[in-house]
């Protein structure tokens, strides 16, 4: 067992590098909403089950007709910019709090000097492919890409590719 930690601990870079190539594959292929948890069902599931065996059905039906109110009124927020239709659902919260996490993590690879080259590589094919979108994330790129410690670099080669094919369009 010694040997295989001496193993992973030199490769440990490799190690990482190929993890991240292969969550970023992965997201290129199912995008990053496939990967979310969707535990309000779970939990609605749950509730219901709870509350079946602890009220009766009355009790179950007044309940139900005030959960779907009080969820209706949640999920409802008012739109001031878009008049024609003021009123949003919005009942993807788990859906976007889970891609905003992921794109903090990818804002972390991208300060790693490590993992820096396979982030920004990436996030690039995320967002040409159209499964990103950050403004936040691309105004790193773009840094990234006039960065001077880039020079040299073959990351400076692939963001500017990227960036003069995002440019032309990718019809």
């Amino acid at each position: 067992m010694p040997k295989f930690q001496i193993v992973m601990v030199d490769n440990y870079a490799e190690i990482l590098e190929t993890s991240l190539k292969v969550i970023f594959d992965l997201f290129l292929v199912f995008g990053i909403e496939a990967f979310a948890e969707d535990d309000n069902e779970e939990k609605k599931k749950q509730k219901n089950e709870d509350t079946m065996s602890e009220t009766s059905q009355d009790t179950l039906i007044n309940n139900s007709q005030e959960d779907i109110l009080s969820s209706k009124l949640e999920n409802t927020k008012i739109d001031v910019e878009d008049p024609e239709n003021p009123l949003k659902d919005v009942t993807n919260k788990d859906k976007d709090t889970f891609s905003d996490r992921i794109i903090e993590r990818f804002k972390e690879f991208l300060d790693d000097e490590v993992l820096r080259s396979v982030a920004a590589e990436g996030i690039a094919k995320l967002m040409y492919n159209r499964r990103l979108v950050d403004a936040q994330l691309f105004s790193r790129l773009l840094l990234l890409w006039y960065n001077p410690t880039t020079e040299g670099d073959p990351l400076r080669h692939c963001l500017g590719m990227f960036f003069s094919t995002l440019g032309g369009g990718n019809e």
